[in-house]
């Protein structure tokens, strides 16, 4: 018997990248951070004098941060730890490097311009290649929660309390709270400790002992806390996070309260495309639509046809800026917001119940009478039109109704509330509107549950700010993936 010796071919990797597919999302990433980089390489450019070379450059990492994304990979250590695995698509944009923690950690600090100018780079690249339609415009708002813990706070009242004792503070009661915090020297409480203690929540007094350990730490502390109060008015009632005083205590949708930033977006209705981003700390999103609407047009670099949001963000000064700078606004009334709202009324028979004809401008009430228009009348220094009926008197659901004689419909007397009312009500505007649910919501629920995106890692709006560009970055590169030949983009 004779036994013969086969040769097994040996597994060479030519090159990094060269067992991925074609159509593997790493090579659009490529493309577009190195157009990117071509163009702009002038303003991020920082010309090294001093040290070694440099091993990682600019458009590396920002490539390895947007595929790390993708994979729902944010924070720097499991983005140092993936690299362990050994994945080609991060070898092939990383150039066979392997970065550090710190590394990865120091570029989204030192780039942070260049992430946000990235962003806007983008969304013109999807101008660009008609993904875009700028018709219709969505922007909407979410609660997006803090890096904060919610037992690190402490009350507006103590933190002035804390300052005027900061400041107030002589050499002698320096010495005697570093004494008695010297758990080495283990003081007995002297009446000035005992005082303070009283005053101060826990969170408080650690910030006393870091503050006292010197004046320098005495002076940031005092600046940390005239920090705190611009960030928040005089009138908070809630109490501000010691670990990120930037975040608010705010109750989510869930009607869970807990430190959340706003995070508002504009998107395009075309591919659901994202314009705009930003951050803010208001519990609500009424005084948002100018920012947002000026944003997005910055970011288009045109007015699109129609912006279309809820109710949340109905403010005169805003429905205002929105009539004299010629915008189209689509957004619906209190009553029509409460008409589409799935919650029960407190009342039993509640205005958004009264069908509006809009042709012979009388009320229609669930039982059929006709509510027609009376007289106009002021109040709470604001004109309003009234209707009633004299058919109330004969009702069997009077007492149920109303109080007084006959039932009253008061609609505010305003031509530019009326002028937006007919817009809303109009067949384009109630294509527009409808259009908006998926436009917007759709995004917060990819951004929260299939992309994994529970909360926020870094502390302060700004920072957290570019985390979510980062976010956006993404979700629009998978559209231009999706959409777009790689050979398109070279062209442009």
């Amino acid at each position: 018997m004779t036994i013969k010796a086969i040769e097994q071919s040996t597994f060479i990797l030519n090159r990094t990248g060269a067992n991925l597919e074609q159509n593997h999302i790493v090579f659009t990433v490529e493309r577009l951070v190195n157009k990117f980089w071509n163009h702009f390489e002038h303003l991020f450019h920082k010309p090294q004098t001093v040290g070694r070379p440099k091993k990682y450059k600019p458009p590396e990492l920002l490539g390895y941060y947007i595929l790390c994304s993708l994979r729902s990979v944010t924070s720097c250590r499991k983005m140092a730890d993936i690299l362990k695995n050994n994945d080609e698509s991060l070898n092939y944009i990383l150039k066979d490097k392997k970065p550090s923690k710190s590394t990865i950690s120091k570029f989204k600090t030192d780039y942070e311009l260049m992430i946000v100018e990235f962003f806007y780079f983008i969304v013109n690249i999807g101008l660009k290649l008609d993904l875009i339609g700028n018709e219709v415009i969505g922007i909407d708002g979410t609660f997006i929660q803090a890096n904060a813990g919610i037992n690190n706070r402490a009350s507006r009242k103590e933190l002035e309390l804390m300052e005027k004792t900061l400041k107030n503070l002589t050499e002698n009661e320096q010495n005697e709270l570093k004494n008695f915090f010297d758990e080495a020297k283990k003081e007995k409480k002297t009446p000035l400790v005992k005082d303070l203690l009283k005053k101060f929540n826990k969170p408080s007094i650690n910030l006393l002992k870091k503050s006292i350990k010197s004046k320098e730490t005495i002076k940031n502390a005092l600046s940390f806390l005239n920090e705190m109060k611009k960030l928040h008015s005089p009138e908070t009632d809630y109490d501000i996070n010691l670990n990120d005083p930037e975040s608010r205590f705010m109750k989510n949708k869930k009607g869970i309260s807990c430190y959340n930033y706003n995070l508002q977006v504009a998107t395009d209705d075309k591919n659901h495309f994202i314009i705009s981003m930003d951050l803010n700390i208001d519990a609500n999103d009424r005084n948002q639509l100018i920012p947002m609407i000026e944003s997005s047009i910055m970011s288009l670099g045109s007015k699109p046809k129609f912006f279309t949001v809820d109710n949340g963000y109905y403010n005169d000064q805003a429905l205002y800026y929105c009539l004299t700078n010629e915008i189209n606004i689509i957004i619906p009334d209190q009553t029509e917001a409460q008409r589409n709202n799935d919650k029960p009324s407190k009342k039993l028979m509640p205005k958004k119940d009264f069908v509006h004809d809009r042709i012979s401008d009388t009320f229609m009430c669930p039982f059929g009478s006709i509510l027609t228009y009376q007289s106009k009348r002021r109040m709470n220094n604001k004109l309003w039109n009234v209707y009633s009926t004299d058919d109330c008197l004969y009702c069997e659901i009077k007492e149920f109704c109303t109080p007084k004689k006959t039932r009253e419909i008061m609609e505010i007397a305003n031509p530019l509330k009326q002028y937006l009312k007919d817009a809303y009500y109009s067949e384009k505007g109630q294509q527009v509107y409808k259009r908006r649910g998926p436009i917007t919501e759709s995004q917060f629920g990819l951004l929260k549950a299939i992309r994994n995106f529970p909360g926020l890692k870094r502390k302060g709006v700004k920072k957290s700010r570019i985390d979510l560009l980062i976010e956006g970055i993404c979700h629009n590169i998978k559209i231009i993936h999706k959409n777009i030949d790689l050979s398109k983009i070279a062209e442009l």
